[in-house]
């Protein structure tokens, strides 16, 4: 009996480990890209409401429940979380081509669609994510909480 309750600690320990691991590096990530971007940023939209859709090759790293939204004039970025762990970091624009050599591949994906006037007062945003040759998928994304005068913003 005493093994297993010490084999649940080490597990619990280790999991734990892992999510912090993962936090970190996100938040550096996120930070890097802020600090990138810093003097582009148009408007600042803290802990948004997110509902995200994802199909073809599903990816963890794109399921969360809130972010933080940073508007420029032709791009958004998403510092993304759950609960109060932090998600990989996301950039939408339309240019990819124009940020390559700022942001990070990791963070960086193509812009498909944005819709500030989507149903229930939320902003539609669909992007595509592919890593290397194979995985390729479609995001589907509603963000909820914005006032008229924010979604206006979404306007590019």
């Amino acid at each position: 009996m005493d093994i297993f309750f010490l084999q649940i600690i080490i597990f619990v320990i280790i999991i734990i480990a892992a999510l912090y691991i993962r936090h970190t590096i996100n938040e550096k990530r996120t930070a890097a890209v802020v600090l990138a971007i810093n003097g582009k940023i148009v408007v600042k939209i803290k802990n948004i409401k997110a509902e995200v859709f994802s199909n073809g090759a599903q990816d963890w790293k794109f399921n969360f429940r809130k972010c933080d939204v940073y508007v420029l004039s032709d791009a958004i970025f998403l510092a993304t979380y759950k609960t109060v762990i932090k998600g990989v970091p996301v950039f939408l624009t339309y240019n990819k081509e124009l940020y390559n050599a700022v942001i990070p591949q990791y963070a960086l994906v193509n812009l498909k669609k944005i819709n500030p006037d989507s149903y229930g007062k939320s902003v539609y945003l669909e992007y595509q994510h592919q890593e290397g040759n194979s995985h390729k998928f479609n995001v589907d994304m509603h963000l909820y909480g914005l006032t008229e005068a924010q979604r206006e913003y979404f306007r590019f």
